[in-house]
């Protein structure tokens, strides 16, 4: 059987439209969506049935047409700008990511990052000289943000001395691209445009910023998002000079803030939680996609991050999946009725027995998204939310987590006492540790209730006066636990050699899977009662070659050291 699926373009992605019997009239549908006017462009594609899950897809017509985008070109919202003393600054990645956000409309018409506007001279002019007057706007904006939070400095100063700094991003990048040593390089001669740099000026700083500027230039001749993120990834290796890969990291990261790259590297998804979910496992270092995605790109950014080489690109696309989190888009749209369903698979993505991913922001973000759901504003508002999320929360490690975490953000300082209340309850109904942890193995018990341990007393929800009480729970808890268990006499299992026993002791103190405390403590003083042993050295050596022992004492005394040991015990 064959059929004939009608697809249209908008906003540079083609989506199907109809699925119809006949190629006529699946053609006369897609000439007549063209003409409508409401697309880029119209096409149809045959698919016909091999047989099993075998199809041949063929396209019988396709069609396309420049449609002028006749929408204002105009800043999107934002609430905070960070502070900037100097041009710099500018090119840091707090600056970046706000120019991103207030810039949004005027790049995505434009196909421009922000670095290019920083390193590219051409693409700041045709900013500074658009006529929407999007650029005294931005500047505006961000002035008064500024302004409005010093009560020395009006907006009018403040905006002249970003004018100032822009200027002063203008020269540079003025001066870089008259740079003839500079010319022809780019992404695709990278090792080249390094060797470039360094016979074109003596400062490293200097070096770094002529190479950047070039990459701005290679990357404003390129037309299309993918291929400017294609070309950068395409530049990654392992014989990379030394700054480059972090230099790459710049410009990626301000590729995957254009919210179409993202939607174009994930493809269709059903609704906004799957998108997030596979945004998270995305930066995680898992690279699948759905139908539609760019299967290969994603797999080349699941391998960086994975490796943990593109830390200022994982945290623009965790920053999306905050903000996704936190606004009022339903997260399953196609189908209402899912939408408090889908709220519990994303809190049960993020908020785990190990912690909170995103810690407050990721915490804040979910209160603010269920906020919406029970549709209440106000310093009544906050306070159902925050109740609801931790009621939701029946696994006493996620839910301590969530609140540790929570009281960490500014958003909710006005409800630290109601938080407090919050924690103090739940560890009022915790008594041993499989409250927190019964189904995982002795190690990861107590990794996760040292962990929540861990999170209390390292947030600033919990007072001076309460400190104590609460890490003297805790540490009772797993002190009864290490011995109910016989997690030392396991270790030092007396069928083994002394060195392997004091071995896995050492690594069992130095693991951190413990907080000092009594646990611990009874932990060491095994060890410890090893190490006074008159003939210590002499069992603990007696399965090393001699050649060796040395070197065998000498690592046996840096484990000590890292474990709270004094070297010699």
């Amino acid at each position: 059987m064959t059929t004939f699926e009608v697809q249209v373009m908008r906003d540079g992605r083609w989506m199907t439209e109809s699925i119809l019997d006949r190629e006529a009239e699946a053609v006369l549908l897609a000439k007549k969506l063209l003409n409508a006017g409401t697309s880029q462009g119209a096409r149809v594609i045959s698919e016909r049935s091999l047989g099993g899950d075998l199809t041949a897809e063929r396209t019988v017509f396709e069609e396309t047409r420049d449609i002028p985008d006749k929408r204002p070109v105009a800043i999107s919202a934002i609430d905070e700008a960070p502070w900037c003393e100097t041009a710099d600054e500018l090119y840091a990645l707090p600056a970046r990511m706000t120019m991103a956000r207030l810039l949004r409309t005027y790049l995505d018409r434009n196909t421009v990052t922000v670095s290019e506007l920083l390193y590219a001279f051409r693409p700041l002019s045709k900013l500074q000289n658009h006529d929407s007057n999007i650029y005294p706007s931005a500047v505006d904006k961000v002035a008064s943000l500024q302004a409005q939070d010093r009560e020395d400095l009006d907006t009018r100063t403040r905006r002249d001395a970003l004018y100032g700094l822009i200027d002063e991003v203008g020269r540079r990048a003025r001066r870089a691209e008259g740079e003839r040593m500079m010319r022809g390089a780019g992404l695709d001669t990278l090792h080249e445009a390094y060797d470039k740099a360094r016979m074109a000026a003596f400062d490293p700083a200097e070096q770094a910023f002529l190479v950047r500027a070039a990459i701005g230039r290679d990357l404003a001749g390129r037309q299309s998002w993918l291929g400017k993120l294609d070309a950068l990834l395409s530049a990654v290796s392992d014989d990379l000079p030394d700054g480059a890969l972090a230099m790459l990291d710049e410009f990626i990261a301000d590729c995957l803030g254009i919210g179409q790259v993202v939607q174009d590297i994930l493809g269709d998804r059903p609704n906004l939680a799957v998108a997030l979910l596979t945004l998270i496992d995305l930066v995680e270092g898992k690279g699948e996609t759905g139908a539609g995605g760019q299967a290969e790109t994603a797999q080349v950014l699941a391998a960086l991050f994975a490796a943990g080489k593109l830390p200022s690109s994982a945290t623009v696309l965790m920053d999306r999946v905050y903000r996704e989190v936190a606004g009022r888009s339903p997260l399953s749209r196609n189908d209402p009725s899912r939408e408090h369903e889908f709220f519990e698979v994303l809190c049960d993505r993020v908020i785990s027995v190990n912690g909170l991913l995103g810690a407050h922001r990721m915490a804040v973000a979910i209160t603010r998204r269920y906020n919406h759901r029970i549709n209440q504003g106000g310093d009544a508002g906050w306070r159902q939310s925050i109740v609801g999320v931790s009621s939701s929360l029946a696994n006493s490690a996620r839910r301590l987590h969530y609140l540790a975490a929570l009281s960490g953000a500014r958003e909710v300082q006005p409800y630290g006492g109601l938080i407090l209340d919050l924690i103090v309850d739940g560890i009022k109904t915790t008594r041993g540790v499989d409250d927190f942890a019964a189904e995982l193995p002795p190690a990861q018990k107590l990794a996760t209730v040292t962990g929540v341990q861990r999170a209390l007393m390292d947030g600033p929800a919990m007072p001076d006066v309460m400190r104590d009480r609460v890490f003297e729970h805790f540490d009772s808890m797993l002190a009864r636990y290490v011995e109910k268990a016989r997690i030392i006499e396991k270790l030092d299992n007396p069928d083994d050699s002394l060195r392997k026993r004091a071995d896995r002791l050492i690594s069992f103190c130095a693991s951190g899977v413990l907080m000092e405390g009594k646990a611990l403590t009874f932990a060491r003083k095994r060890v410890l009662s090893y190490l006074k042993r008159p003939d210590f050295t002499t069992e603990f050596l007696s399965d090393v070659p001699q050649p060796q022992q040395e070197e065998e004492l000498r690592r046996l005394h840096m484990r000590l050291a890292r474990a709270g040991f004094g070297v010699g015990g």
